[in-house]
């Protein structure tokens, strides 16, 4: 068996695949993509989040999880084994972490209208590879894009990896049995290009921000339990903080979130849900 590497980091190629999404959809793309820093990213589960504007002036969100992955050729035994008996040989793969998988998840089995939510990684593991497809301006067209809506919430004690086949067909989440994935064949941001403007409710809203609160807390709280030992108090207080929040939203009190709270994170939350309001920041609910 072997097993071929990527050769490029994983920021080199989302930072050339969002690159290159910007410049061709300079049309769509409004203001400034929000990037995560690399612990936010553990609990948010993107890499990075787009705000676009379709063609009849509706706004939409599309947050990416890009990974690099392995290529792996020949026979195996094992866990290796599996993946050949699905993906044939040779196939893609890349690890998951379970808690951040579950986050995403959660997200998109909500199925709110305008998001997209995909893990992005490439068809190819080498360096002329990804020299070429940037210089041609079609790495999207040589990405998978990976829709886990559906699937379930993983076991977070094991390990797990995502497998797809060389063409980009076809995918699958391995823990012990394979569960089939689904590849979105349009490029990311095209699904919602003709989603019409809805009315929102003060209901919807509330919803929203009830939703995004307990996925998000729900999943670091999870993330420092495991990691405690390791953790400052200050990250267990913020679970308190996103729980209590959640419970105002939920029982219909007035709440006052701090946009400038880089901790809580909320500035991010807000984007990726614009697509309630057709605006660039969700309004917050403010005490009288």
């Amino acid at each position: 068996m072997t097993v071929h590497h990527s050769v490029f980091a994983e920021r080199l190629f989302e930072f050339l695949f969002n690159a290159e999404f910007i410049h061709k959809n300079s049309a769509s793309v409004i203001g400034m993509p929000h990037i995560p820093s690399q612990e936010e990213e553990k609990w948010l589960g993107y890499d990075v989040a787009f705000n676009l504007q379709n063609g009849g002036g509706v706004i939409n969100a599309l947050a990416l999880q890009h990974k690099v992955v392995r290529l792996v050729d020949g026979p195996g035994s094992g866990a290796n084994k599996a993946f050949r008996n699905a993906a044939g040989n040779p196939y893609f793969a890349f690890p998951v972490d379970p808690v951040q998988f579950n986050t995403i998840e959660a997200l998109v089995s909500q199925n709110l209208p305008g998001l997209e939510f995909y893990f992005c990684a490439p068809l190819f593991v080498d360096q002329p590879n990804l020299d070429a497809r940037y210089a041609a301006k079609d790495l999207d067209a040589h990405s998978v894009y990976i829709d886990v809506n559906g699937v379930g919430q993983l076991d977070e004690s094991i390990s797990h990896s995502i497998v797809y086949t060389p063409n980009g067909n076809e995918a699958w989440v391995f823990s012990e049995d394979p569960k089939s994935l689904t590849i979105r064949r349009v490029a990311p941001g095209e699904q919602n290009q003709n989603r019409q403007r809805e009315e929102v409710s003060l209901e919807q809203i509330q919803r929203l921000y009830s939703t995004a609160f307990e996925l998000v807390a729900n999943g670091y709280a999870r993330r420092v339990e495991r990691q405690l030992a390791r953790r400052l108090p200050k990250d267990v207080a913020l679970v308190g903080q996103f729980s209590a929040l959640s419970r105002q939203l939920q029982e219909g009190a007035p709440v006052r979130v701090s946009f400038d709270s880089k901790a809580l994170g909320w500035l991010a939350i807000s984007r990726l849900f614009a697509i309630y309001l057709d605006a660039t920041t969700i309004v917050q609910r403010c005490a009288a």
